[in-house]
This record gives structure tokens, C-alpha cells and sequence, in this order.
């Protein structure tokens, strides 16, 4: 529930302002700040080397305070020495070659990074309360201070730049001290052995961790080359579609990874990993069938005329989030094992394949062809886990509840095409109502649970 807390209260608040951004800045505009975005994303792993990850894993593993100290100090250290080379180099590059907003995107890398560790130190401290108070006032300050530059100010782009930095400047400071960080970090605890342990466990999460972003970059940067920034922000657009659902996903993934890890060395791991999956890929593919059916009422609804399209490339890369939040299921089995091979070979397997697919098809189809090879690399990601996992771990796939999706995925995804708006929420309430009745025992276990907690 706290990480509900966390992902919705936040992400909520940011999308409610999407029609106000695609009300203020032209499909160009927004178009130019999506492109923006992606690759402060695809960078931002590269800096970090997913220590991160690697402290919050460690920090799971032990409650001695000595050790904690020991975990954090080691990993802000190595942090902050790569963030002093990535930024030499950085200055270096500006210096030569005049990139747009080349500097203010270089201080949002910097405090994204700081953010997220120490998003993570509160994580792996068990300060699960503090974790989502961070999602929430992030929000809420990224939107007063964006509000505030453009209407106070009249900042165009650069005021999301703006607002990103005093966010997670002020968000670090704030998790550092109201969760009592500052104790842990001390060059003294600093020990130069955890280190490759640590790196040994990160690195190979890079790919795994860029997947989404690797994909997503290349379609960015295929779009604007074959077809121009308009129809990349078009695209941003539809991919708000998969991100709401993600967003869903995201919920359950936090506190799938915790328990998964946790829970790795019993005995029964694989009838507990395929009873969750069972009851995971039920509420997901109900969830994307609800969405096919209601997203393009949104976006004919809430967003400008402009966007109207959006939701037939949106539509299709629901389907490859569906494929996604799979292949992250299987993603943590690999964490709990400390085995994060698998997520990196897997994930540029899915990479290649959508630049490939890129390349050769969006001459062809456009958009349709960057929104379908997303979902097919995320599909082959999936598969190639499931594979892979059979050493390790195994997870029970129930083939009459795969079937079912797909049957049902398959009509709700040509239904727009056929279907006007009102017809098309007629038939997602329909939808709602059919699933409860089709999974209500799982429902009212799940219910069951949460009264007896």
C-alpha cells in the first residue's frame, strides 16, 4: 500500500497536467523535450553503474548498523567519483560542440542520480514510509516550481528543466536528513573490497536496467530522422498509454523484488513465484484489455486535436508493456539469485531487435513500425528470461489463462478501429465487469489478504 502510495500519488499528479503541457507547447516543442528526457534516461545508468541497485540489494541482506554503514558509505563514495568524471568529460563536450540546454540537462543527470540513490538507501533501510512521502513531494514540487516559471516567468522548455533540478536537489536534501542518512556515510566506513562484489552484481543490470530506454531512445531518435520532431511528439504522446499501465506494474514490481529476494531460498520458491505470477498476468492483461478499449475516448477527450492519432501507436506498445512486465517478473527471480547475466544478454537481444526493426520498416509503416518492433523486443526479452531461468528458478505459465488474454487482447485491440467512443466505453465497462466474473476468486483472495494484513 505505501508503495501504491508512492507510485500513484506521484504519477497521478504528473499526468493530470499532460493536457496542460499539450495545451501550452506545440507537438514540436513537446517533441524536442520527449527526445530530451529519453536520453537523460539512457545516460543516467551509465553514470551510476547501477550501484544503486546493487547498495539497495546488499542493504536487504543485513541489519547490522555497522554494515549498513559500511553498504552506503562504499556506494555514495564510488557514486560521487564517477559523477566527477562523467562531468570532466561532460564540460569537455559542451565545451567543443554547442548542444541545446547542454548544461541544464547535465545538473538534471547530476541530481536525478543523488535522488535516486538515496530513494533507494530509504528502501533498503526498510523506511518504506519516508519511500513514498519522496514520490509524492517530488511531484509536487516539480509541478508548483514548473507552474511558477511559466506563468510567473513565461519559461517555455527550459522551465521542465528548472523544476527537474530544484525537485531532486530538494528532495535529497530533505530524504538525507528526515531519514536520518547522514549517519551512514563516512569515508572512514569506506571499504575498497565491497567494491567488486558490488560492481560484479551491477553491471550486468545496465542493459536490463536500459531495456525500456534503449528501445525507447531508438524509436526517439528513428522517428525524428525518418520522420521529424512532429511525429515525435505525436509518439510521446501515445507512449503515455503504455507508461500508465507501467505505472500499474510498477505498483506490484517494487514489492515483487523485495519479497522475491526475500523469499528465494525456500523451498517452495517456484509454487509461491507461479501462484503470484497466475494472479499477476490476470490483473495485467485485464488491465490492458480496460486500456485498449478506453484509450482512445482519452485521447480524443482530454488531448488536443492535434494528438488525436496517438492512441493507434499507444495501443500497440500497451501490448509490449504487457510483454515488458513479464520479462521484469523474471527479472527479479534473477536478483534474488544475485544472477543479473541473464537480464543483460536478454535485454540486448531485445535492443537489437528493435533497432533492426527500425531501420528496415519505418521507411515502410511510420509510426506503426516503431510502436510494433517495441512490442515484439519486448516480447523476445520475455521469452529468452523464461529460458533462461530453468537453472535457477522455474515459473509455472498457465496456458488457459494465456489464451484468454490473448483472445481477448487481440479483439479489444481492433475494436477502436470499428468502434466510436461511446460504443468504446460501453464495452470497457463491459470488459471490467466480465473480468471480475472470470478471476473473482483470485479478487476476493487478494481482498482476503489485504483484511487479514
Amino acid at each position: 500500500m505505501l508503495y501504491t502510495v508512492a507510485q500513484f500519488g506521484s504519477r497521478i499528479l504528473l499526468f493530470l497536467m499532460l493536457p496542460f503541457y499539450t495545451h501550452y507547447f506545440s507537438p514540436d516543442e513537446f517533441g524536442i523535450w520527449d527526445l530530451t528526457v529519453t536520453t537523460i534516461a539512457f545516460l543516467t545508468p551509465f553514470i551510476s553503474m547501477e550501484i544503486i541497485a546493487a547498495v539497495y540489494r546488499w542493504l536487504l541482506d543485513t541489519e547490522n548498523e555497522g554494515k549498513r554503514k559500511t553498504i552506503i558509505s562504499t556506494g555514495i563514495y564510488f557514486l560521487i567519483k564517477n559523477m566527477l568524471i562523467f562531468t570532466s568529460i561532460a564540460i569537455v563536450i559542451l565545451l567543443w560542440i554547442p548542444v541545446p540546454y547542454g548544461v541544464l540537462a547535465l545538473l538534471v543527470i547530476l541530481t536525478d542520480v543523488l535522488y535516486s540513490f538515496m530513494q533507494q538507501i530509504t528502501r533498503g533501510l526498510g523506511k518504506n514510509r519516508l519511500f513514498a512521502s519522496l514520490g509524492i513531494f517530488h511531484a509536487i514540487m516539480f509541478i508548483s516550481v514548473i507552474l511558477f516559471l511559466i506563468f510567473a516567468l513565461n519559461l517555455t522548455i527550459e522551465a521542465f528543466f528548472y523544476a527537474t533540478i530544484v525537485a531532486n536537489f530538494s528532495l535529497t536534501i530533505f530524504a538525507l536528513f528526515r531519514g536520518n542518512i547522514y549517519p551512514y556515510i563516512s569515508y572512514a566506513y569506506r571499504e575498497a573490497t565491497l567494491i567488486k562484489p558490488l560492481l560484479a552484481y551491477a553491471l550486468p543490470i545496465i542493459p536490463g536496467a536500459l531495456s525500456w530506454w534503449v528501445i525507447s531512445l531508438a524509436d526517439r531518435y528513428f522517428i525524428t530522422w525518418y520522420l521529424g520532431v512532429h511525429d515525435n511528439g505525436i509518439f510521446a504522446i501515445a507512449a503515455k498509454i503504455p507508461a500508465a499501465f507501467m505505472l500499474l506494474n510498477n505498483v506490484f514490481a517494487l514489492a515483487w523484488k523485495d519479497s522475491a529476494i526475500r523469499t528465494f531460498h525456500d523451498e517452495e520458491k517456484n509454487t509461491y513465484y507461479s501462484n503470484v505470477f497466475s494472479v499477476l498476468f490476470k490483473g495485467l492483461s485485464s488491465a490492458v484489455i480496460c486500456i485498449l478499449l478506453i484509450s482512445k475516448p482519452l485521447i480524443h477527450g482530454f488531448i488536443g486535436i492535434a494528438y488525436a492519432d496517438a492512441w493507434k501507436y499507444g495501443n500497440i506498445l500497451l501490448i509490449g508493456a504487457l510483454f515488458h512486465a513479464c520479462a521484469l517478473f523474471w527479472a527479479a527471480g534473477f536478483h534474488g539469485a544475485k544472477e543479473t547475466k541473464p537480464i543483460f544478454t536478454s535485454a540486448i537481444l531485445g535492443a537489437i531487435i528493435s533497432i533492426l526493426g527500425n531501420i528496415l520498416l519505418i521507411p515502410l509503416f511510420g509510426l506503426y513500425a516503431v510502436a510494433g518492433t517495441s512490442a515484439i523486443s519486448f516480447l523476445a526479452v520475455w521469452v529468452v528470461r523464461v529460458k533462461q531461468a530453468s537453472p535457477t528458478f522455474h515459473i509455472h505459465i498457465h496456458r488457459k489463462v494465456v489464451v484468454i488474454a490473448i483472445l481477448g487482447v487481440s479483439i479489444a485491440w481492433g475494436l477502436p478501429y470499428v468502434f466510436g467512443n461511446v460504443l468504446l466505453l460501453l464495452s470497457t465497462v463491459g470488459a471490467f465487469l466480465l473480468f471480475a466474473i472470470l478471476w473473482r476468486e483470485d479478487v476476493w483472495a487478494v481482498l482476503g489478504q489485504l483484511k487479514k494484513d
